[in-house]
């Protein structure tokens, strides 16, 4: 059984013209965004400067880090260990790791 040749030279691309109205819309956001944040004298760049090159800010970061990296693993090894429990064939096991999720 052989497919059927289709005619594709009159088909035409469906045309979206509020895609390049929005598209154009968030650029200009953008842009002002930018330019607020180079330009606003509020912001002090220099205050933010000294701050981010602060040892206490990068003791935070690390601890952050530090932090997540251990609570995906421990969610990971916990979501694995529940699926597991879930296919289980043992009812009681099915059941308290359904009842936990």
């Amino acid at each position: 059984m052989t497919l059927p040749e289709v005619d594709v030279a009159g088909a035409s691309r469906t045309r979206h013209p509020l895609r390049w109205v929005a598209s154009i819309i968030l650029l200009v956001l953008a842009a002002q965004l930018v330019s607020l944040l180079v330009t606003n004298p509020n912001f002090q760049w220099d205050v933010v400067g000294r701050y981010v090159n602060a040892q206490i800010i990068g003791q935070g970061i690390f601890t952050t880090l530090l932090l997540t990296v251990i609570a995906m693993a421990v969610g990971v090894v916990l979501g694995v260990l529940l699926a597991i429990g879930r296919l289980s064939e043992n009812p009681v096991a099915r059941g308290a790791c359904g009842l936990y999720v």
